[in-house]
């Protein structure tokens, strides 16, 4: 059995309450008013897609949407074929409202579908609706 001893004239013992117990010491914090936690932030609405589109021949697919109040960074997906229902990748965490899409725009004629989450600390929105574009390449 250890002995433990406490300088009761330390500063960085405020706040805490020596209880003694057959001369034993046990420490506990003082519960006192701790206030409350404050509320986690908000999930973001769910935005809408402004475009999918390619410049010019194997470049890259420019993906665009818009910007959701409170968002703090946006989950972006992509799918190569309508017919593949839950077939959704993420592309990528984004920190913007656009995102430029190299590997897609060098895969010569496939169809891509995109669509976005909004997300926070609090969680991620619904999914945005679905942009598409065909890959020339």
């Amino acid at each position: 059995f250890a002995s433990i001893k406490f300088n009761l004239e330390d500063s960085s013992l405020d706040g805490w309450v020596i209880v003694y117990n057959n001369n034993d010491p046990i420490v506990a914090t003082d519960p006192g008013d701790c206030g409350v936690p404050p509320a986690p932030p908000a999930v973001p609405a769910a935005t809408t897609m402004i475009g999918a589109s390619q410049l010019s021949t194997c470049d890259p697919i420019h993906v665009t949407w818009n910007a959701s109040a409170g968002a703090t960074y946006y989950k972006l997906y992509r799918k190569p074929d309508n017919s593949l229902a839950d077939n959704w990748v993420l592309v990528d965490n984004v920190m913007t409202t656009e995102y430029d899409d190299y590997w897609a725009g060098s895969q010569d004629g496939i169809q891509f579908y995109y669509k976005v989450q909004c997300c926070s600390g609090g969680g991620c929105s619904a999914d945005s609706d679905e942009k598409t574009v065909i890959a020339l390449c």
